[in-house]
């Protein structure tokens, strides 16, 4: 195995066992609060009862097939890189890839906890970003899995795979993006502090437009998620088009690595601008709170460290050695 294909798998196995360590972490978090959502609520709370615990019941078993398709995807790593046949490479792979269709499908209940509860403010803040990611993410994977199980004309699996990875970023551009939307049209409502009425999920006490202009840091985040992530995803988009268009030719190798090192810049910027410096961003709120709190993919800030060997190496390995 050669230097550069060596850091390749190590990033690879490192970024895997990172995303298995978040996500147990995510399964135990809540199953430690589902007996808690079980309980009768009060008359009040009564309509959010409903389509919370739907929802997080719902996202507790997609976590456990997300759990179940990380460890194929490594099992499927430690197949490519100790060259074994192609065809039990492309099974495990596709197994790994319609767990975390299934994973993506689970969050659709998600949706439905703004209208039900007849806050606007849900609406950016948890119906949009569900619905994409929950229906557009999962078509172009359950086609990629179909074309692993079913091999057809050579480039369709890199077709479908540049696809898919394509609609992932744009899923996390339209999830970030919308806490920001949230942030700004929240209701002076939202500021109540916990165990105020009308719920316990209040007390954001940093909203509006000020919020943004008047804390730079906050501005800096704000365009790096509403245009830096929408170019990250144009550009994967545009130097994918000969593999989308074209049968056969190759897969950007390098490109795609630049891609993974942005997306995973943009993870250790945010998470660094609200972690370490905290009081420079100003008071809680919406966006602040649904990253350091409620970002199931954090793990994604790990993704230079496969994104670097592969911006760095050559378009023709390792990839086309095993074709894939």
């Amino acid at each position: 195995m050669e230097n550069n294909e060596k850091l390749i798998a190590g990033g690879v196995f490192a970024v895997l066992f990172l995303w298995l360590t978040w996500t147990i972490y995510w399964l135990d978090k809540l199953y430690v609060s589902l007996p808690g959502i079980y309980l009768v609520p009060n008359p009040f709370s009564y309509p959010l009862y409903l389509s919370s615990t739907l929802s997080v019941t719902f996202l507790f078993g997609g976590l456990i097939a997300r759990n179940i398709g990380i460890i194929l995807a490594i099992v499927c790593a430690a197949m490519y890189f100790s060259k074994a046949h192609k065809s039990r490479i492309r099974s495990v792979l596709a197994g790994a890839i319609v767990m975390e269709a299934v994973y993506l499908i689970s969050i659709i209940p998600t949706a439905w906890v703004g209208p039900n509860v007849g806050d606007f403010v849900l609406v950016p803040e948890a119906t949009i970003p569900s619905l994409f990611e929950a229906i557009f993410v999962p078509i172009p994977l359950f086609i990629l899995a179909y074309r692993l199980r079913r091999e057809g004309k050579p480039g369709t699996v890199a077709r479908w795979g540049c696809i898919s990875g394509i609609m992932y970023i744009f899923a996390i551009w339209i999830r970030f993006l919308m806490q920001w939307v949230a942030t700004i049209v929240q209701t002076p409502i939202y500021t109540n502090p916990p165990g105020v009425n009308p719920s316990n999920f209040f007390g954001f006490p940093g909203y509006g437009w000020a919020y943004l202009l008047n804390f730079p840091l906050n501005m800096l985040s704000f365009i790096l998620t509403a245009v830096g992530l929408p170019l990250v995803a144009f550009y994967l988009l545009y130097s994918s088009l000969p593999t989308i268009r074209n049968l056969g030719a190759r897969v950007p190798v390098r490109k795609v690595g630049l891609a993974l090192i942005l997306v995973g810049a943009w993870f250790i910027v945010s998470f660094f601008l609200l972690y370490a410096l905290p009081g420079y961003v100003g008071a809680k709120s919406i966006w602040a709170t649904f990253f350091t709190g409620h970002d199931i993919d954090l793990w994604m800030l790990g993704l230079p460290i496969v994104g670097i060997p592969l911006a760095f190496g050559s378009d023709s390995k390792p990839m086309a050695k095993q074709k894939v």
